[in-house]
């Protein structure tokens, strides 16, 4: 049997840079929206017979600022079309 020592506790300078890390992290967790930014009226449209829309893939933190000042912001990772 392998005994280890148990762990000390983090420092409050390893405790702050551990939460920022989870902040920047969480920040730019993917956001799957259907238009380009929250609050956007985006209407679908016919092409070939299918319905489309529009969405985007972007960060969640922009998600936050583009709903918090209800404009895009312009970053995205991806744009595309689904079609039904």
């Amino acid at each position: 049997m392998v005994h280890t020592a148990p762990m000390a506790p983090l420092s409050t300078r390893a405790m702050r840079w551990a939460y920022l890390t989870a902040l920047v992290v969480a920040f730019f967790l993917p956001k799957k929206l259907d238009c380009s930014f929250p609050g956007q009226s985006c209407a679908p449209y016919t092409s070939l017979g299918l319905r489309c829309t529009r969405q985007d893939l972007e960060p969640w933190g922009f998600y936050l600022l583009e709903r918090a000042f209800d404009r895009d912001i312009g970053f995205a990772y991806a744009h595309y079309e689904t079609c039904h």
